[in-house]
């Protein structure tokens, strides 16, 4: 079937991008005129210029395709006006092209995050029935997009997956965080004894796909992951081991030093236009001691696990960066 993609020039979307050809499907791609397209050519995609902003772009964009998959969104921004702008106000405008130019399409899939639904309490892996609980604007935005998607209840079927930390190869985030291991230093940041859950993004991809095409995933809400959960300094020995059996120290940053520095961060960034993933409104979700999230209902409902643990999936993240000159 022919996809309409968002955010298909970003990490998590150009792998969906590729999980959906290499099932068969095409793509047509909404990215803007300054957007990195030549991956998702090479993939064979239409590009649709327009973004998420753009009402009648959007109304162009899923004209004549099979399903959507709204994965755009802010992941950095100054303040819940500029996430709710884009994650929020951004998924309304795709509810409302569809309503109004393509009814009849089979799926419209949303890329929230588990930050929409917020932290466990006490380490219990939280399943989707429990209630959202945001602790940060970026996850009162992506809630606020997952109630303009439930808006179509009735009218066109839904999805909404929630993956938690993402990822593998292309991914600049995380890379921070292999780079200091590298160096030979585990960045201990957060609460003492926190726990999160992860997924390797080409399994991420491989969920999303098989949701889209599911029919009991209809009108349901899943959380993504490889259903396990992860301390920050086994990750960064996982990362140690992948990368040659190094012996890196474990550095503790005690929360209180994180707020302050996010706090600097955010005055001097204030005379900078571009927004920054390290701000006092990430540190509200830094400062939860356990992000972590059931898959059981994924696997129940779609017959999908992931294929790589945190180990398994660091090993080619590694392979992949080297090879690349990124690490």
């Amino acid at each position: 079937m022919k996809v309409l993609l968002t955010g298909g020039s970003g990490f998590l979307g150009s792998h969906i991008a590729e999980e959906l050809v290499a099932a068969g499907h095409t793509i047509r791609a909404l990215a803007r005129k300054t957007s990195r397209v030549d991956d998702l050519k090479r993939l064979g995609a239409e590009i649709a210029l327009g973004d998420a902003g753009d009402v009648e772009s959007l109304k162009a964009a899923v004209r004549g395709v099979d399903a959507v998959v709204h994965n755009a969104g802010l992941t950095k921004a100054r303040s819940l006006d500029e996430f709710e702008a884009v994650n929020g106000q951004g998924t309304r405008n795709v509810v409302e092209a569809v309503r109004a130019e393509n009814p009849g399409v089979s799926r419209v899939l949303y890329v929230s995050s588990i930050a929409a639904h917020g932290p466990s309490p006490d380490g219990h892996l939280r399943d989707e029935d429990e209630p959202a609980t945001p602790v940060s604007y970026y996850g009162r935005s992506k809630l606020s997009g997952e109630e303009a998607i439930r808006a179509l209840a009735g009218v066109v079927p839904f999805s909404i997956v929630r993956p938690p930390i993402i990822y593998g190869p292309r991914d600049k985030d995380v890379l921070t965080m292999f780079k200091a291991v590298k160096r030979g230093i585990i960045l201990d940041v957060g609460p003492k004894g926190g726990k999160v859950s992860a997924v390797y993004a080409p399994d991420a991809a491989r969920a999303i796909g098989r949701v889209l095409v599911t029919p009991a995933a209809a009108n349901k809400t899943y959380f993504i992951g490889d259903g396990n959960t992860y301390g920050i300094v086994e990750m960064g020995r996982a990362m140690a081991a992948a990368l040659g059996g190094l012996k890196p120290m474990r550095l503790p940053i005690p929360t209180w030093f994180v707020a302050f520095a996010a706090r600097m961060a955010a005055l001097f960034g204030a005379f900078s236009k571009a927004p920054k993933i390290f701000t006092p409104d990430k540190v509200a979700e830094m400062k939860q001691r356990f992000w972590v999230f059931s898959a059981d209902r994924l696997a129940r409902d779609v017959g999908y696990r992931a294929e790589h643990n945190f180990t398994r999936g660091a090993e080619k993240t590694i392979a992949w960066y080297r090879d690349n000159k990124w690490l």
